[in-house]
């Protein structure tokens, strides 16, 4: 029998949750595993369509889990929002770019600045990618500092091609605003370090 509920208690790093069913019923654990379509991660509030299973005395797991119709259309708006954030992002890097470069020809950066930003960013992106493969598989994840310490230190361009590329770590909010202070933080510091 399908029953439909909403994710609540939902762990992206370990990639479960569980399932409330509406209109009351017994509540589920759903892996990322389960889900019969892999889209965008699952996160605390989508509803879903699900499978129940018992797993022993009062424990029940939720199998063949997909997103219903409305989830889906919420889903759906995430990419125009995307897309404008992706404008601001470029123009950020491009920028960022350029004024490593200016700042390195007029000699007040080292040389090795921006290899060393290039290479943290090659670095990040790498994460970035073996993060969300072990999402996907329901794995053991990049820690989330890590994540953020690489951007810190210079990464940040690499992380943020990452986030764009595998569409990961994009719809987390307290990870994002992380991200963007990190982001201020090379920023301001090539200010005024290299101006």
């Amino acid at each position: 029998m399908q029953y439909q509920g909403k994710l609540v208690n939902w762990n992206d790093d370990r990639g479960f949750g569980f399932v409330e069913p509406n209109g009351g019923g017994n509540r589920a654990f759903v892996h990322v595993k389960a889900f019969t379509k892999q889209g965008k991660r699952p996160e605390n509030g989508d509803v879903i369509v699900y499978t129940e299973q018992r797993q022993g005395p009062n424990k029940f797991k939720a199998t063949n889990v997909r997103y219903a119709s409305s989830s889906k259309k919420a889903a759906s708006k995430n990419p125009k929002r995307t897309t404008k954030d992706n404008g601001i992002g470029n123009l950020l890097a491009l920028a960022y770019f350029v004024a490593i470069l200016i700042a390195t020809g007029m000699g007040r950066l080292p040389e090795y600045t921006i290899l060393i930003s290039l290479g943290l960013s090659v670095v990040s992106f790498f994460y970035y990618w073996a993060d969300k493969r072990a999402a996907n598989k329901g794995a053991w994840r990049v820690p989330e500092q890590t994540l953020h310490m690489l951007a810190l230190f210079g990464g940040w361009l690499g992380a943020m091609l990452g986030q764009r590329t595998f569409r990961h770590k994009t719809s987390k909010a307290s990870f994002q605003a992380m991200f963007k202070l990190s982001v201020l933080g090379n920023v301001v510091g090539l200010v005024l370090v290299g101006y």
